[in-house]
C-alpha cells in the first residue's frame, strides 16, 4: 500500500469501528478505543483534528469506561448523580409501580425545599405533561416526558407507514402497540406488543423493537434501544425443533431442588434468523426475549439465533493461546460448538428458573415457610416483592450473574447425550463438540482478564465477568484434582491435570483443556456454581449472591500476570456489514424496493452507515440525542 494512504487506512478503521459500535466505546467491553496510529499522521486526515484529538486519546479516570460518574461515563445520569442518587429514585419507582427501562435521570439539585430533586426523563415522541411528586420526604421527582423525541418522532413515522403493509391484523396490532409505547412512553403497550411478538411464533420475517439490553447501564435496570428486521431460516430452525419438545423434560436435569425449577420451561422456541438490518450498538449471536420477567412467567419467550452474526465469527475464528491441534479443531468445529452453545445458553438458560415472589396482595409463588436453603440448610426467607425485578434487585451484577448462570447451563448440557442429540448430533462428534465448547469457554475466561481493572476491581462488560467467573470455578477444580493426584509421578500427573497454562518463549502463553476430565471434574464443579448462582437469584438474596459473585471474580495475582501476554497476542475484533434498503419509483410510477450491499471493509462498514443514517446525521436529531440514546 502507498505510504500516502496509511493514514488513510487507519482513519478508516476507526471510522468503521466508530460506526459499528455506535460510538468511541467497544460494545464488547465497554472500554474506549484509542487509535493505533502515530499522532502526527493524523493531523493529514481530518481538518477538525484539534477539536477532537484531546477526548479521542483521554486516558483520564472519568473518560475510559461506561461507569457512574466519576469513575466513567454515562448518558443514563447526569454527572452528579450518585449510585445512591440511583437507588432513592429506584425506590420510589418500585413503590409507583414504574420500570426504568425506557428512562434516564437527572439531578436537577441538591436541595429543592431542602430535598434532592430528579428529573426522570421518559422516552417518548410526543411531550406529554410534566408530573411531580414527594417520596417519603426524602426527595422530588418530576416525571418528563420527550426524552429522544425528534429521533422517535421518525420511528413512529416510518412505523405508521408499515400499518398498511402488515400481515394480518394481529401483525398491525403489534406495530400500533409499537407505535403507542415510542409515542408515550408506556411499558404496557410494550408489553402488550411483546406478548403479540411471543404469539405469533415462528414469522418468514421477524420485527421487533423497543429498549430492551441494560448492560451499558451501569446500575443494570435502564436499557439501550434496538430495532431488527430478520428473516427465517427454516433449515437451521428445523434443527432444533426437537431441542424445543424435550425442553421440559432437559430443565429437570439441572442442578437445583426441584422448588426452584419454574413450573415450565419459559421458552416457546428456538428459531434461526438472518438479519436484515439490526439497529443497536452490539449486534448479538442469540437473544432471549422478552426481558419483561412478568411477561416471560405468564407467556414465556422466544430464542433466536443469528445465523450471520455466528458465520461473521466463523471466519475470523480467535485461536492464539491454543496448540495446533486444538486450533484446528475449533477451526473445524467451532461455528457448530457455538450454535449448540447458544442453543442450550438461550433455551434451557435463560429460560429456566423460577424466581421466589410475593405480589401486592402478600400472596406467595412458593411454599413460603417450607422451603430449605441449599446453601445455608435454613429456610428461605427472602423473595422478591411486589414492584421488585431481577434487575432492580441484583443492580450492577445482575447482567454478568446471569449470563453465566446461562454459560454454565451451555456447558452442563454439551455433557448430556439426550440434550446433544436433540440438537443432532451424537456419538464421537458429539464428544468432540463439547469438548471444543468446553476449550472455548475456558479461552474466552482467560482472554477476559485483558479488560479487568486491577485498580478498582471492576468488570467493565457482563460476559467477560461470567466467562472468567466459570474459568475461576473450574480452575479451582483443576487444583484441587491435581492436589489429590500429587501422589502420582510428576509427569502423569502434568498430563492429568484438567486445566493447564504453558508460558512459552517469544512472549508466549498456551492453554489446554484435558478432555478426558470434563465430566468426572468439570462438571461438579460446574453443577456446584449453577446451584449456588439460581439459589442466590430464586430467593433475590441479593446481598450473599454479590458477595459470592464478587469473590469469584476478583482477578488474582498469579492471573493478573497474564494480562500483558493475552494483550500481546490480541486480534483484531470483526465487525458486521449491514446492507440498506430504499424505496425508488420508476417512469411508470410504481414503487420498488431496492437492496444495497457493501464490501466487507472498513470503508463498506461507513459507505453502509452513510447509506442507512445519513438523512439522520445531516440534520435530522443532534449528536447528542444520539449518543444519550445507547
Amino acid at each position: 500500500m502507498n505510504q500516502e494512504m496509511e493514514p488513510f487506512r487507519f482513519f478508516s478503521k476507526l471510522g468503521s469501528g466508530y460506526t459499528v459500535n455506535i460510538f468511541r466505546v467497544y460494545m464488547s467491553d465497554d472500554m474506549f478505543c484509542v487509535l493505533d496510529l502515530q499522532e502526527d499522521k493524523r493531523r493529514t486526515v481530518l481538518d477538525l483534528w484539534d477539536k477532537t484529538r484531546e477526548k479521542i486519546y483521554s486516558l483520564s479516570s472519568d473518560e475510559r469506561r461506561l461507569d457512574m460518574p466519576p469513575d466513567g461515563l454515562s448518558a443514563y445520569y447526569s454527572n452528579n448523580m450518585s449510585l445512591q442518587d440511583v437507588q432513592l429514585v429506584s425506590d420510589w419507582m418500585a413503590e409507583s409501580d414504574r420500570e426504568a427501562w425506557n428512562t434516564r435521570v437527572w439531578k436537577i439539585s441538591d436541595q429543592h425545599d431542602g430535598l434532592p430533586e430528579y428529573e426522570l426523563r421518559i422516552a417518548s415522541a410526543r411531550s406529554l405533561p410534566t408530573k411531580k411528586y414527594c417520596y417519603q420526604n426524602k426527595c422530588a421527582i418530576s416525571v418528563v416526558y420527550g426524552d429522544h423525541k425528534e429521533d422517535l418522532e421518525e420511528v413512529v413515522r416510518h412505523l405508521t407507514n408499515a400499518c398498511p403493509y402488515a400481515e394480518n391484523d394481529h401483525q398491525r396490532e403489534m406495530l400500533n402497540c409499537f407505535i403507542d409505547y415510542l409515542e408515550t412512553g408506556s411499558i404496557e403497550s410494550h408489553k402488550r406488543s411483546q406478548i403479540l411478538w411471543l404469539q405469533q411464533g415462528e414469522s418468514d420475517i421477524d420485527v421487533n423493537i423497543g429498549f430492551v439490553e441494560t448492560y451499558r447501564d451501569p446500575y443494570r435496570c435502564r436499557a439501550e434501544f434496538e430495532g431488527y428486521v430478520a428473516l427465517l431460516n427454516q433449515t437451521a430452525s428445523k434443527q432444533f425443533r426437537p431441542l424445543r419438545e424435550r425442553a421440559d423434560y432437559l430443565m429437570t436435569l439441572l442442578p437445583w431442588p426441584k422448588v426452584f425449577h419454574a413450573e415450565r420451561i419459559q421458552s416457546s422456541d428456538f428459531s434461526c434468523l438472518e438479519i436484515f438490518t439490526f439497529a443497536t450498538g452490539s449486534v448479538p449471536a442469540g437473544v432471549n426475549l422478552p426481558n419483561y420477567e412478568d411477561v416471560r412467567v405468564a407467556h414465556g419467550t422466544r430464542n433466536l439465533c443469528f445465523l450471520d452474526v455466528l458465520y461473521l465469527k466463523d471466519q475470523s475464528f480467535q485461536t492464539t493461546l491454543l496448540y495446533e491441534e486444538d486450533a484446528r479443531s475449533v477451526q473445524r468445529m467451532g461455528h457448530e460448538a457455538s450454535m449448540v452453545q447458544v442453543a442450550f445458553h438461550e433455551l434451557l438458560g435463560h429460560g429456566s428458573g423460577k424466581l421466589f415472589m410475593r405480589n401486592s396482595k402478600g400472596q406467595y409463588n412458593f411454599p413460603y415457610g417450607e422451603v430449605s436453603h441449599p446453601i445455608t440448610g435454613e429456610l428461605v426467607a427472602t423473595c422478591y416483592g411486589h414492584g421488585e425485578t431481577w434487575n432492580s434487585v441484583f443492580g450492577e451484577i445482575c447482567s454478568a450473574f446471569e449470563e453465566c448462570r446461562a454459560e454454565c447451563v451451555g456447558l452442563f448440557f454439551s455433557t448430556h447425550p439426550e440434550a446433544m442429540e436433540a440438537v443432532g448430533y451424537t456419538g464421537q462428534r458429539a464428544e468432540d463438540l463439547m469438548f471444543v465448547n468446553w476449550l472455548m469457554m475456558v479461552r474466552a475466561g482467560f482472554l477476559a482478564i485483558e479488560i479487568y481493572s486491577e485498580d478498582t476491581g471492576i468488570w467493565p462488560q457482563a460476559h467477560a465477568q461470567a466467562r472468567f467467573a466459570i474459568l475461576r470455578t473450574l480452575l479451582a477444580a483443576s487444583e484441587v484434582d491435581t492436589e489429590e493426584n500429587s501422589g502420582k509421578d510428576v509427569e502423569h500427573q502434568s498430563k492429568s491435570s484438567f486445566i493447564q497454562f504453558h508460558r512459552c518463549e517469544y512472549r508466549k502463553v498456551f492453554l489446554q483443556v484435558n478432555r478426558s476430565k470434563i465430566r468426572t471434574v468439570g462438571v461438579p464443579a460446574l453443577k456446584t456454581l449453577l446451584m449456588r448462582l439460581q439459589v442466590y437469584r430464586s430467593t433475590a438474596d441479593v446481598t450473599g449472591g454479590r458477595e459470592f459473585f464478587k469473590r469469584l471474580t476478583r482477578v488474582p495475582k498469579s492471573l493478573l500476570a497474564f494480562k500483558q501476554l493475552i494483550a500481546r497476542n490480541r486480534r483484531p475484533r470483526p465487525m458486521f456489514v449491514q446492507a440498506h434498503t430504499s424505496l425508488t419509483t420508476n417512469k411508470e410510477g410504481e414503487s420498488r424496493v431496492m437492496l444495497e450491499e457493501f464490501s466487507a471493509t472498513p470503508l463498506g462498514i461507513i459507505e453502509s452507515s452513510l447509506a442507512r443514517f445519513g438523512d439522520w446525521a445531516s440534520g435530522g436529531s443532534s449528536g447528542e440525542n444520539f449518543t444519550a440514546v445507547v
